[in-house]
Formats: structure tokens, C-alpha cells, sequence
């Protein structure tokens, strides 16, 4: 292992971590690093780059000597830019990847409750059906771009899932994750972290808004003893329902008079995310819309079960 507290520094010329090369193919660049500068000074980047394994392991451990309060050192912000962050960049705030003891301890006790092993043992079948879900819609073609159709998705649905976050988030999770790693760049122009920041600024708004729901959705299960028996509430009457339903009536009938008036009384008890579409597909998964067009194989069958089904009640406190 190189002793890396102590070890002159070393150069790795010709190296350009921005180059738009060393974004498709880094490897031949770190292995020639491993080889000749394994800790080298990246002048573009502004700090110490580590690329053996022992090393790198050792130097996590030695927060004595090595410290990760800088470790989002490499974005910089234009100040013509700054308008656009109101609440700045995350790693202006202490998190798991740039603080040190005894801040890091703390932050990590804040997370590792979220994510201990019997926790995350309750979620395995969830975890399952989602990786079997993304699989399956890629297995009769008999090739995938792992990255694209399963590697990306898969985390973000899990944490969207542990957040509390409707699964059609993902997207604009993998977009603010993308931009934040891009505004890194040390070579981007004023005018391209500008692009980046105009969406990317409204991240905290996106973070709160989940945060109120999940609240919201707490002051509802107390109100009404479950979010079913609030949702439930706004069952569309069977009877306004057309005897055929072709894919044009379908059309006609998204978002329902029902996913219109639960929007609005979301929105008014403080929600956020809940225009009439996505209330219209929740309510289509609670199973208060059954919109299979007539001739489909599952409508009889989901018409059976709608007939057994115990609608939920509200409940005292």
C-alpha cells in the first residue's frame, strides 16, 4: 500500500478528466494512473486524486488525516448563476459524502435508520417485484442496454419507493441527479450551467413537496382511519359508467369528474403532485376506476372483484 499521508506528489500528464472521451472510456486513464501516479494533484479539477484500492480504503478510514468537508470542491458557481440556487448547491450542506466526524456520525444516524437490515428485509419482496417488473418488459427481445432499462431505474424506483414517491417520479429524479453531476464541469460556460441550474434550482422545492405529502398523507389516516377510506370516498358512480367502453370513450373519460374534485381537495389540504392525471392513476391502481376497454380478458375478472370488494370506511380517531 502506498503511504499516502507522506508520499511526494505525483503528476499524470496528458490526463483531462473533462474530456468527453474519459466519460465513455475512463479505464485506459485510471489504469495507467494505478500504474504511475496512483496520488496525483488534478489541477482542472482543483484536488487529490487517489486510484488504488488499498489507498482509497485507507484513506476513508484516516479522517485524522484526510478530511471529506471539501469533497463538492469541484463545482463552482457562476455568480451571475447564483440567483438561480436560492438554497445552493447540496454539498453546501453536511451529508454523508462531505463531512467529517462527529458531524458524519450524526448525519449517518439520521440515515441508517431508514436503512437497517430488517428495515430493508421487509421491502425484499417489493425489491423483487420491481427488478421481475423492469425485467420482464425487456426478456422476450432477448437483449437490453442494462444501464438505460434496468441499472438506472431499478435504485431510483427502490428509493423512490422508500421516500414515499410515486414511481413516475424516477425521471426527474435521474434528471436533478444528472444535472448536479454535470454542473461539475469545470470547462462549462456561464450560459451551459445556466441551463442546467434554471431545473435544477427547483430541487428543494422538489424535496419539500414530497415531504409535505407524506405528512399530509399521516394527517389523512388519522382523519379518516386510512388513506383508502379517503380515496374511496371518491368512487365514480357504476352507474355513470358506459355499458361499452372503446378506446375513444376511454380517452373521454380521463382524468374522471372524480380524479378532478380529489385533486382539488388534495391541493386544498396542502398537497403537492396531484393534478387531475395523477390523482385519475392513482385512482386506476387503488382500483376505483376499472377502465379496461370491453373485450379485454381482465375486465370480467376485475368486475368480479370490484362486485366482493369491501369498500373501506372512515374511522374515528
Amino acid at each position: 500500500m502506498t503511504d499516502i499521508a507522506r508520499q511526494p506528489a505525483s503528476e499524470l500528464s496528458g490526463y483531462d478528466p473533462t474530456d468527453p472521451r474519459e466519460f465513455v472510456d475512463p479505464y485506459p486513464s485510471w489504469a495507467r494512473a494505478r500504474r504511475e501516479a496512483p496520488v496525483f494533484f488534478d489541477e482542472r479539477l482543483g484536488f487529490w486524486q487517489i486510484t488504488r484500492y488499498d489507498d482509497v480504503v485507507a484513506t476513508a478510514r484516516n479522517t485524522r488525516d484526510f478530511s471529506s468537508a471539501k469533497a463538492g470542491g469541484a463545482g463552482y458557481v457562476f455568480p451571475e448563476n447564483e440567483h438561480l440556487l436560492p438554497r445552493g448547491l447540496p454539498m453546501d450542506t453536511p451529508s454523508l459524502a462531505n463531512a467529517d466526524p462527529p458531524e458524519h456520525n450524526r448525519v449517518r444516524g439520521l440515515c441508517s435508520e431508514s436503512f437497517r437490515r430488517t428495515r430493508i428485509s421487509r421491502l425484499e419482496p417489493e425489491i423483487r417485484q420491481t427488478a421481475e417488473g423492469l425485467i420482464d418488459k425487456f426478456v422476450d427481445k432477448g437483449q437490453a442496454d442494462l444501464v438505460a432499462e434496468f441499472n438506472v431505474p431499478f435504485p431510483l424506483l427502490v428509493i423512490a419507493s422508500i421516500l414515499g414517491l410515486p414511481a413516475d417520479h424516477i425521471d426527474e429524479m435521474a434528471r436533478y441527479s444528472d444535472e448536479l453531476t454535470a454542473s461539475f464541469n469545470p470547462q462549462l460556460t456561464m450560459e451551459q450551467q445556466r441551463d442546467l441550474f434554471v431545473h435544477y434550482g427547483t430541487f428543494y422545492d422538489f424535496c419539500e413537496a414530497a415531504i409535505t405529502n407524506a405528512r399530509r398523507c399521516a394527517d389523512l389516516a388519522a382523519e379518516f382511519g386510512s388513506l383508502a377510506a379517503y380515496a374511496w370516498g371518491f368512487e365514480p358512480d357504476p352507474a355513470a359508467r358506459p355499458a361499452v367502453l372503446d378506446r375513444d370513450g376511454l380517452t373521454r373519460l380521463a382524468p374522471s369528474p372524480e380524479a378532478v374534485a380529489m385533486s382539488k381537495d388534495l391541493r386544498r389540504r396542502g398537497w403537492a403532485f396531484v393534478g387531475p392525471t395523477t390523482v385519475h392513476s392513482f385512482m386506476q391502481a387503488m382500483g376505483l376506476i376499472d377502465d379496461h376497454l370491453t373485450g379485454c380478458d381482465a375486465r370480467d375478472r376485475v368486475e368480479r372483484e370490484r362486485a366482493s370488494f369491501v369498500r373501506p370506511t372512515p374511522s374515528s380517531p
